[in-house]
């Protein structure tokens, strides 16, 4: 018999021997998880979890009260109808494609190229990530990509979507559009957020020719200050997807807000959509964000010291402020002039202090 550990893993992963808030085996855990423990390995959202009664059951034949609870707290805005859609961000994503396709039956679809929305064979075709490179002659659907440099130093969020709605001039007939409204780790962190109006052309453009607008915000839900990123913004889109961070690391859940009908005809179905244990530990993870919010904006004041740039526990670190320290880089965007960093909202002051030692020259 032979595990067969996530593509390209080491075979010789350490063992974890030592959990303590955010800090693993004595090293702190910079990549939460893949984006997921918004609070560290804190277990206050599992421990409230264990205590319920119920696991398990089909939301087909049975409902809860919890199921509008946190529909409730998840809708913002023009985001009024919640549909729970599975374990992943994948599940999210094609959800919102699918049900997209029935607002205007116009299958072509554009995003940002290189830009990771999942890892199904639909979601990874969307941004065409270098990831995936071996499956792309399977990746037959009408998809047109925006071409996507990396580069050095920092762009405004609002050039960036300024170039989206060229692209999508000179490509005609667009049904929808997905994009990562702050570009995460693919891109280095490379967009600063630089005025709540920067989407307000990009959302003009596609109202006024039937595309549907979706925000990808799987990765940087949770993690700007605010529950969405999209609350910075002036604007909505018709559709915005949640996984990751949603429920803190305790169980994969994923969730797609939209607007009012817009997803009364979706065709959908997954085992585990809006598994209860999911609604659960996601309803707890809002609420324990809210109390959290005040230290994450403290520690943001403190961070901006020794940062380039900070939004939420997003940080953007110039390499010639790091030691040669791999502990606290994330493998996966080494070979960019920024690396990436993820801290946790509820990092306490001493841990952030502990962390500098570990990469401050």
């Amino acid at each position: 018999m032979a595990l067969i550990n996530r593509f390209k893993a080491p075979s010789n992963l350490p063992r974890i021997k030592d959990l303590r808030g955010c800090w693993v085996n004595g090293t702190f855990d910079t990549k939460m998880a893949g984006g997921c423990n918004i609070f560290g390995y804190d277990t206050t959202i599992w421990d409230k979890v264990k205590k319920e009664e119920k696991f398990m059951f089909s939301t087909a034949l049975f409902s809860d009260p919890i199921f509008q609870t946190l529909a409730k707290k998840l809708y913002f805005r023009d985001l009024e109808d919640v549909y729970y859609s599975g374990t992943s961000g994948s599940d999210a994503v094609e959800v919102s494609i699918r049900a997209a396709y029935n607002i205007n039956k116009n299958s072509k679809i554009a995003c940002r190229q290189g830009a990771w929305h999942g890892g199904t064979l639909f979601a990874s075709s969307l941004g065409s990530h270098s990831y995936f490179d071996v499956y792309k002659d399977m990746f037959n659907f009408n998809i047109v990509r925006k071409p996507e440099k990396i580069f050095r130093g920092y762009k405004t969020i609002s050039e960036l979507v300024n170039s989206d709605v060229e692209f999508l001039k000179q490509n005609k007939d667009i049904g929808v559009f997905i994009v990562e409204p702050i570009p995460s780790i693919n891109y280095g962190l490379s967009f600063k957020f630089d005025r709540p109006d920067a989407y307000n052309k990009l959302r003009e453009y596609c109202t006024e020719n039937n595309i549907v607008l979706i925000f990808d915000e799987v990765m940087s839900g949770f993690k700007t200050g605010k529950k969405y990123f999209t609350e910075h913004l002036e604007i909505d889109p018709d559709f915005l997807c949640l996984a990751k961070g949603l429920t803190a690391g305790i169980i994969p859940f994923s969730t797609v807000l939209a607007r009012k009908g817009y997803l009364n005809d979706l065709a959908h179905g997954h085992t585990w959509s809006g598994n209860f244990i999911g609604v659960v530990a996601a309803s707890h993870t809002i609420d324990y964000f809210y109390e959290n919010l005040s230290n994450l904006h403290e520690l943001n004041r403190e961070f901006s010291k020794y940062f380039d740039y900070v939004l939420g526990s997003y940080f953007s670190i110039n390499k010639n402020k790091i030691k040669n320290s791999p502990r606290v880089i994330m493998p996966s965007v080494t070979e960019y002039d920024n690396v990436v960093m993820q801290i946790p909202s509820n990092t306490p002051k001493k841990h952030f202090q502990m962390l500098l030692k570990q990469i401050m020259p």
